[in-house]
């Protein structure tokens, strides 16, 4: 039997792709960050019900593709100002063409979306508003500090609001709240990395807009709240979530590697240090969070 035919979509889909490589795709989604993301939903999975179900593997999945979708479609929107400030990123270095990233963004968007209806119609609400969210992001940031103000840290926090409308477990919503803390440092310490380009290009953030150092302090000040924030739930929400281990594991790891970040930024903002500090961060949250998982065991 002569194999099937592809449809249209799916050769347009081929066709897009011929000339992109593997690796500039994965480095277009952030592939590693989405792994991230999917690692945290799972973590807190395994906190609530000490096991991964097949709703939970759903989600984990349709988390990972609305990861890639947000970071494509910000690549796509801004490939005039990587063309210029970034030229090492996928579009401008050729790595992946104008219409794979497009249709990655697609593909990732609806494939997510729809995942995410197939587990709940709440759910698939949740994704619309991560998508809205998304595209305004890319628009907004260009005209209010709005985004890296409250965008950024809530898009950041969405395994755990999924964990929240899943298990219904209010310690979902502290965990947000204090990841949000975290990503606003983060981001500014990004933001920091990227002043000279958003200034000339008349992006909104806090360093652009109101000078180095006071986007200086606003990270430091940040890592420092989290610092005396993370201890908090032990002492007053307590129980198997905010446990021993949480307080042994993730209070240190997120809050002591959040201030190293912090007072490597301050000694250097060169862009090697600026670096460094988003390393020592991410592995720090990535510790951080492996400690909640190990204490649902």
């Amino acid at each position: 039997m002569r194999a099937q035919e592809k449809t249209p979509a799916s050769r347009h889909f081929v066709s897009a792709m011929e000339h992109s490589s593997i690796v500039g795709v994965l480095r277009l989604v952030r592939f590693s960050m989405g792994l991230l993301v999917v690692g945290t939903f799972i973590a807190m999975s395994v906190l609530f019900d000490g096991a991964i179900n097949p709703g939970d593997a759903l989600l984990a999945i349709s988390l990972f593709l609305l990861t890639c979708f947000g970071f494509a479609f910000n690549d796509v929107f801004d490939r005039e100002y990587d063309k210029r400030y970034k030229p090492h990123r996928p579009l401008p270095s050729g790595a992946v063409s104008m219409s794979g990233a497009v249709s990655i963004v697609l593909l990732t968007g609806s494939a997510g979306l729809a995942l995410s209806w197939l587990v709940g119609a709440e759910f698939g609400t949740l994704s619309v508003a991560i998508i809205m969210c998304t595209a305004s992001y890319s628009f907004l940031k260009r005209t209010t500090l709005f985004p890296t103000l409250f965008l950024t840290p809530l898009l950041c926090s969405a395994p755990f609001l999924f964990s929240w409308v899943y298990s219904q477990e209010p310690s979902s919503l502290i965990l947000a709240g204090l990841m949000s803390v975290f990503l606003f440092g983060r981001e500014q310490l990004k933001d920091l990395q990227d002043v000279k380009g958003d200034s000339e290009a008349g992006l909104r953030t806090i360093p652009s807009v109101f000078g180095v150092r006071l986007g200086t302090v606003a990270m430091a000040g940040s890592f420092f709240l989290l610092l005396l924030l993370l201890p908090i739930p032990h002492f007053a929400v307590g129980g198997r979530v905010f446990g021993p281990i949480y307080c042994a594991v993730t209070v240190p790891c997120v809050g002591l590697t959040g201030m190293t970040a912090a007072l490597l930024a301050l000694r250097s903002r060169s862009p090697q240090s600026l670096h460094l500090a988003l390393v020592v961060s991410k592995y720090g949250l990535v510790a951080g969070i492996a400690g909640l998982a190990f204490q649902g065991l």
